[in-house]
């Protein structure tokens, strides 16, 4: 794995296969938003974790389901607080955040292109308050807000983040990638004022080079 800063409070941790970035990323991430509150904000193991995802997708399918990884800087401290007996992997992010002098950041892990700008816009909501008070006027106009959720609640999101993914995949995902994430009857009409919004300020705070 590899640390970069691509932009004041965000650490971009880079992994070469989709199966480090999950093993790595896998208890921190779902301490931080599991819908079951028999995992998240508490303390599990590896074993316990794949149990309790088995049980609720039917298959322990989680290295394959997701790519993209993003941690508020609390979440981030608690949890290494909490969690003693950690992986190698695990033991290798300690290291890179233990050097962080931020009060206040964001950690966001991929492994391929294609995640880094939805990672990046949950940053954004979070380090940015001028970027997440102009995506929350798209979203209180959003017409079909429930839909999203709806579909966001079936795949496994909780209720404490849905505002924070419908803007990231609105205004970080190609139109391709939505209609296959959400395969409703929709026009996506509202797509390029959130697209805006994100461009804009990935443009006036990016350092990163893709």
């Amino acid at each position: 794995m590899r640390s970069t800063v691509v932009a004041p409070g965000i650490y971009h941790i880079k992994f070469t296969t989709q199966y480090e970035a999950t093993s790595t990323f896998m208890r921190l991430q779902e301490f931080y938003e599991c819908p079951s509150t028999v995992i998240r904000g508490r303390y599990f193991t590896f074993s316990q974790f794949m149990d309790n995802y088995a049980r609720r997708h039917g298959n322990f399918t989680y290295c394959v389901d997701f790519a993209g990884f993003n941690v508020p800087d609390r979440t981030v401290r608690k949890f290494f607080l909490k969690f003693e007996d950690l992986s190698s992997s695990e033991k290798k992010l300690k290291a890179i955040v233990d050097k962080i002098d931020d009060e206040k950041f964001y950690l966001i892990g991929t492994y391929d292109v294609e995640s880094v700008n939805h990672e990046l816009a949950h940053a954004f909501w979070y380090l940015i308050p001028e970027y997440k008070r102009e995506m929350k006027e798209l979203l209180e106009k959003c017409t079909i807000r429930k839909s999203l959720v709806k579909r966001l609640r079936k795949v496994g999101y909780r209720d404490g983040v849905m505002d924070d993914e419908i803007q990231a995949y609105l205004g970080a995902e190609s139109l391709s990638y939505l209609r296959r994430m959400f395969p409703f009857r929709t026009k996506w009409k509202m797509v390029p004022d959130y697209r805006k919004i994100f461009k804009k300020h990935r443009k006036r705070y990016l350092a990163i080079r893709q």
